[in-house]
C-alpha cells in the first residue's frame, strides 16, 4: 500500500506566533498545489491564538491534545484516515507523552511520517519514513518546502515569498489613518536579541524628530508593559497598543507605513503580509529571521561578533548587567534611521 495521503496532513504545533505563521505559510503553499488538502494541527498550548491565525483557512482544524485519559478516543479519531504526519522538530524537546503520541501515529498502517530530527530528542526512537536535517543556511520556510516531494511527488512550487491569509480585525478605537504611522515592536521572548532600553528611547526620540508626519504605535506583551511605559515617558505622538488580540495587531501592521521590530513572532506577522519592515536582527539562529520578506531588511553588525550562525564563538556583551548579542548591540540609531529612509523611499 502506498504510504501517506496526498490530501490529509497531521502537524504538531508548539504555539508561538512565529512558528504558527511559518506553518501556515507552508500550508498556503500546499493548497496552491493541491486545493483539496485538509490539515489537522495538534497543539498543547496557545490553541486559541493558533485558531485565530488559522481562521481564514476552512481546511485547517486546530485541536487540543488531550490529557492521558482522553488520549485513546482522540487517537481513534485520527486513525480513521490515512495521513501524512509531519514532525517539524522546532522545539527543544518533546514530553514523554508527545513522544508516545507520535510513536502511535507512526504505527497506524498507511501513515507516512516525515520531518526534522534536530532539537526534538527524536533520534533513535521515532520510525521516520523520511527524516531531514535542517539546512541552517536556508530559511525555515524553505526547509519546510524540501518536504513537498515526499508526499506530493511531481508537484512543483513556483518561487514566491511566503504569504498567509489573515482575518484582519481592525480595532474600532484605533485613532490613526492608514499609512500615517509606524508600528514598533521592541521586545520578544529573549531580551538579548533586542536593544537596551536607553537605545530604544533614543531611537523613538529620533523617529519623532526626523519623521514628524508619522505617529508611532508600540505593540508588546503584557509582561513588557512597564518597561515600554518607562521608555516612552514624555515622548509625544506615541500610542501604546499593548496586550491586544493578535488579529488586531495584524490589522494595524497591515495599514502601517512601516514596521520596526526585533526577531519575534510579531515581526513574522509583518513579514507574511509583505509589509515594509526594518528588523533588528542577530546571528544566533539566522534561518528563523524573516529574510523571505522582499519588502524587509534585517540589520546586524558583525564587526565584533564571532558567532555567524554556527552557534560557536564569542557573541555576548553586557550593559547594566544584562546580556545582549553583539551583532545586535553594535547597531546604532543611525543605522536604523538610514534603513528607514531607504524603505520609505522604495516603491
Amino acid at each position: 500500500m502506498k504510504k501517506g495521503s496526498t490530501n490529509r496532513i497531521i502537524w504538531m504545533s508548539f504555539g508561538p506566533i512565529g512558528d504558527t505563521l511559518l506553518m501556515l505559510a507552508f500550508f498556503d503553499d500546499l493548497l496552491r498545489l493541491e486545493p483539496d488538502m485538509r490539515f489537522t494541527v495538534l497543539a498543547s498550548t496557545n490553541v486559541k491564538i493558533i485558531r485565530e491565525l488559522s481562521s481564514a483557512y476552512p481546511s485547517i482544524e486546530v485541536v487540543q491534545i488531550p490529557e492521558i485519559l482522553g488520549m485513546l478516543p482522540f487517537l481513534a479519531k485520527l486513525f480513521r484516515y490515512q495521513s501524512t504526519v509531519i514532525v517539524p522538530g522546532v522545539a527543544r524537546t518533546y514530553s514523554s507523552r508527545l513522544k508516545y503520541f507520535f510513536y502511535l501515529l507512526s504505527m497506524r498502517p498507511g501513515n507516512l511520517v516525515v520531518g526534522f530530527k534536530e532539537w526534538t530528542g527524536m533520534q533513535g526512537w521515532l520510525p521516520f519514513d523520511k527524516s531531514y536535517g535542517y539546512d541552517f543556511k536556508m530559511s525555515i520556510i524553505n526547509n519546510y518546502r524540501r518536504l513537498i516531494p515526499d508526499f506530493l511527488p511531481g508537484k512543483n512550487l513556483e518561487p514566491r515569498p511566503p504569504r498567509v491569509n489573515l482575518n484582519l480585525h481592525k480595532p474600532v478605537d484605533f485613532p490613526f489613518k492608514s499609512g500615517g504611522y509606524f508600528v514598533v515592536h521592541m521586545f520578544g521572548t529573549r531580551a538579548r536579541y533586542s536593544f537596551p532600553p536607553k537605545r530604544w528611547r533614543s531611537l523613538l526620540y529620533e523617529l519623532r524628530r526626523i519623521f514628524p508626519g508619522y505617529r508611532l504605535v508600540l505593540t508588546g506583551a503584557k509582561k513588557d508593559e512597564v518597561i515600554i511605559k518607562e521608555i516612552t515617558s514624555g515622548i509625544e505622538g506615541i500610542l501604546l497598543f499593548i496586550n491586544r488580540p493578535v488579529l488586531e495587531v495584524a490589522s494595524i501592521i497591515h495599514d502601517s507605513a512601516l514596521y520596526i521590530g526585533v526577531d519575534t513572532g510579531i515581526t513574522h506577522l509583518a513579514a507574511v503580509q509583505g509589509i515594509k519592515s526594518v528588523v533588528i536582527g542577530h546571528n544566533t539562529d539566522p534561518m528563523w529571521l524573516p529574510r523571505y520578506n522582499p519588502n524587509g531588511v534585517i540589520l546586524t553588525n558583525n564587526s565584533r561578533c564571532l558567532c555567524k550562525g554556527d552557534k560557536v564563538g564569542s557573541c555576548t556583551t553586557y550593559e547594566d548587567g544584562k546580556e545582549y548579542r553583539r551583532c545586535t548591540y553594535d547597531l546604532t540609531v543611525e543605522d536604523v534611521i538610514m534603513a528607514i529612509h531607504d524603505k520609505l523611499s522604495s516603491s
